[in-house]
């Protein structure tokens, strides 16, 4: 008969600071913006979950799970924050590496994920401030600025108006903005004026001077035309 075991052989403290990672660094990318969050999720919540690691036949300790939260720990420490010397950790029984890479995968394999309805009901039932959610937590799959416009939009704020449309013209404007775009050939050029329904245009002033107004960025039009092929 199939049996699930309880695989925590122990919870005890450990020196978090010599644990070594069983897994290499470019498993999981940690972006910048996801480090400060966990850092200041420490800081503000304390250490509330406990790496999970393996005790090899040699008396070495591997992290098995929380790499980025001792990689985290460490900055804070660096930072002048006072972190004790011993943290818990869960024992986790491997009967071998093998075994306890794949709990490596394990532990970083995600089977659900946090809808934005359900947070948002989440939030609200539980009276949890966005603010401070957005500074602590990482939660990717939620946009965090698309989630604030779609739940917390107040109906009767006057929307901000963009003004009208500019149209093309035939003469350039002093309110218009322009993208310029240079080729080095006259294919590229010709299937820029279709792809981009570009449009000959001119600007003089009283005296019949052709001027440059606007606000412009200048790309390489040779590179934009490689894009739309690919």
């Amino acid at each position: 008969m199939l049996e699930i075991k309880d695989n925590i052989l122990k919870t005890e403290k450990v020196e978090w600071r010599k644990l070594e990672w069983l897994q290499n660094e470019k498993l999981k990318e940690f972006f910048v913006k996801s480090k400060d969050l966990l850092k200041e999720s420490l800081k503000k919540n304390d250490y509330i979950d406990p790496l999970n690691v393996w005790q090899d036949e040699t008396g070495k300790i591997w992290v098995l799970d929380g790499c980025h939260r001792q990689a985290a720990l460490k900055e804070c420490q660096e930072e002048g924050i006072k972190i004790p010397e011993l943290l818990t950790a869960n024992f986790i029984n491997c009967g071998d590496r093998k075994h306890a890479a794949k709990l490596v995968l394990v532990y970083a394999a995600k089977y659900a994920q946090i809808t934005d309805e359900g947070l948002y009901e989440f939030i609200e039932t539980e009276g949890l401030k966005l603010d401070d959610l957005k500074t602590e937590i990482d939660l990717p799959e939620i946009n965090f600025d698309d989630f604030e416009k779609d739940f917390y939009f107040d109906e009767n704020e006057e929307e901000i108006d963009p003004g009208p449309e500019l149209e093309i013209t035939e003469e350039l404007m002093e309110s218009h903005n322009y993208l310029i775009l240079y080729f080095d050939n006259e294919i590229d050029w010709q299937t820029a004026m279709e792809k981009f329904r570009i449009e000959t245009v001119k600007t003089k002033d009283s005296t019949d001077t052709y001027l440059l107004k606007g606000k412009g960025r200048v790309l390489n039009g040779v590179d934009i035309m490689e894009r739309l092929h690919d």
